[in-house]
């Protein structure tokens, strides 16, 4: 799991975080399979501004 430094509700069980480094995160509710827990899927949203060098 990434080093989230902000998480915010995004609507439906959404959520968009930042990462230390500025990676920009989008998250989902899940529930697992054999449980009725839930849990947060993170996956990385590809930037809409380049790293500059």
């Amino acid at each position: 799991m990434p080093r989230l430094l902000q998480v915010s509700p995004d609507g439906g069980g959404r959520y968009i975080a930042v990462d230390g480094d500025g990676q920009v995160w989008r998250g989902e509710t899940k529930r697992g399979k054999t449980s009725e827990e839930e849990y947060v899927a993170w996956k990385p949203l590809r930037s809409e501004f380049p790293k500059g060098s």
